[in-house]
């Protein structure tokens, strides 16, 4: 399997994005499991990196279509990392995706998530939501899209430590009746759709317990003088791995 994500790492070496490779393998390893009950939904693709981590775990799993969901455009964020509202990233994404060669597996979908969502009659068995990280984007985003979401399936966040994207995790998934099996893979928030009278006590623990690891996982990004800051926050990830 190392070897696997050897080779994926390698088509990746030159594809923009933010993703750790713990992170890229939690998308991997989730898709390669999906059962066929339903698609694979990415809110936010970017440049591909994400997808393409996601459409190796179909092609190794039992198949089925990321359906690639970006206006293409930038987010916010984007806008002010890069000075600029002048964005195009779809002819980028689509040569990155041809060149993984794993364009059997992807759709993709230029667009607006709660756009797209308003015509959407595909069942979802993954939900993976990295769009805009204010409040009311990424809560707009799972508002859209936990209709589709089919119980059994996983719903992640991406950048969870951010502020308002931490805020939406807590409401809607850690501290929801809808949720169990609730975890944490660097700054990435994940769960299980569960009927709220299937979710047990033991469940609503885990939730808050994973919450809590959320939590110091966004330590990280407290101000850390240079020579410190790679030992400590290797630190911190390997806590996080330990007590999960």
């Amino acid at each position: 399997m190392n070897e696997r994500i050897g080779e994926i790492e390698k088509t990746l070496e030159h594809v923009d994005g933010w993703l750790s490779r713990d992170e890229g393998r939690f998308l991997y390893e989730t898709a390669r499991r999906c059962t066929g009950r339903g698609a694979i939904v990415e809110i936010g693709s970017w440049k591909g990196k994400s997808t393409i981590w996601l459409a190796n775990g179909l092609k190794d799993g039992k198949g089925g279509k990321v359906y690639a969901i970006d206006p293409h455009t930038g987010a916010p964020e984007h806008h002010e990392i890069f000075k600029t509202k002048n964005i195009w990233t779809f002819e980028e994404f689509k040569k990155n995706i041809t060149h993984a060669g794993v364009t059997e597996f992807v759709v993709p979908i230029v667009g607006r998530s709660e756009s797209v969502a308003k015509t959407w009659d595909t069942p979802v068995e993954f939900l993976w939501i990295d769009g805009a990280h204010a409040y009311e984007a990424a809560k707009l985003d799972f508002d859209s899209w936990f209709p589709h979401l089919i119980e059994g399936g996983v719903i992640a966040y991406h950048d969870s430590t951010f502020d308002d994207v931490k805020r939406v995790v807590r409401e809607c998934i850690f501290l929801s009746r809808h949720f169990r099996a609730a975890g944490v893979i660097d700054s990435v928030s994940f769960a299980t759709k569960v009927h709220p009278a299937r979710q047990t006590s033991w469940d609503r623990i885990r939730n808050r317990y994973a919450y809590f690891l959320n939590m110091i996982y966004g330590l990280r990004a407290l101000p850390i003088p240079g020579a410190l800051r790679k030992p400590i926050k290797a630190l911190f990830k390997k806590i996080i791995r330990s007590v999960q």
